[in-house]
């Protein structure tokens, strides 16, 4: 496979950077020089229709990992703007995310980096994680959810995307920040002051802190995992055989220890250190 450098190498002896105007930003702007290329999307504009095609490749890599999903009547997932303020959420068959997110404008934003396109991913893959496979909440004090596998693919596509370094700056980094900064909190360490607040004060600041261990603790376990099962394709292999499993009827949701028992981990040998 040719790498990210050669194929640049092959564009510039074609239209050398030396032409280019001043303000003309060239050349790799995101990922690994070094990464294995298999397929190459071009597009002199970013459009909508272009990150529907980007779409279709997220939609083919968690298919290609886990499995295909049915999207009813047509069999087709339907990608929508819709007015939700700051992100997007996932209902069955459709991605939403902020009108705001899914513009020319926005994705063309060099200095974003693939963070508008990333909203569209995490919403896509819930359709995995989340509405294919639903999930058991383990109780208030687990960070299992929907959430963690959904972020974990997320930070996976991105990697591919836009390469290693981006990834673990943009993801593993500040899933990690943000675990200090958790266990840093007052509340978190005096409960007791928790409870002395104001419902509704207790309650946003327990939402809070809840949503991070879903969307960062939970998505560097499972990292852990990944590294003691031996690496992405073993976790992958695993995935695959949760989201595929035979469903009890009575109760069809994936519990952590589900997760735990297919992994051969037991939930202290996930603890972060």
């Amino acid at each position: 496979m040719p790498t990210v450098r050669e194929i640049e190498s092959a564009l510039y002896r074609l239209a050398p950077r030396e032409g280019a105007m001043d303000w003309d930003n060239v050349g790799q702007l995101l990922g690994d020089p070094a990464a294995e290329v298999t397929r190459v999307l071009v597009a002199l504009d970013i459009t909508e229709d272009v990150a529907a095609e980007a779409v279709r490749q997220v939609a083919e890599y968690c298919a290609a990992h886990y499995g295909s999903l049915s999207f009813g009547t047509g069999e087709v997932l339907k990608l929508i703007q819709s007015r939700v303020t700051g992100g997007g959420y996932a209902v069955d068959g459709a991605s939403l995310l902020d009108e705001a997110d899914f513009t020319t404008a926005n994705l063309s934003d060099a200095d974003k980096g693939g963070g508008a396109a990333e909203v569209m991913i995490h919403e896509l893959v819930h359709q995995w994680w989340g509405l294919g496979n639903m999930f058991d909440a383990a109780g208030p004090d687990s960070p299992w959810s929907a959430e963690g596998l959904t972020c974990y693919t997320t930070y996976r596509i991105a990697k591919q995307l836009f390469g290693e370094d981006y990834a673990q700056e943009h993801y593993v980094n500040q899933w990690q920040q943000a675990v200090d900064d958790y266990y840093l909190n007052f509340y978190v360490r005096h409960p007791e002051y928790l409870e002395r607040l104001p419902e509704a004060q207790r309650l946003q600041i327990s939402n809070s802190l809840s949503g991070m261990r879903q969307y960062c603790e939970m998505p560097l376990k499972i990292l852990k995992a990944e590294e003691l099962v031996g690496g992405e394709e073993a976790m992958d292999q695993i995935l695959r055989a949760l989201f595929n499993r035979e469903l009890d009827p009575m109760y069809p949701y994936l519990t952590y220890q589900e997760f735990l028992d297919a992994c051969g981990l037991t939930e202290e040998a996930l603890n972060l250190d």
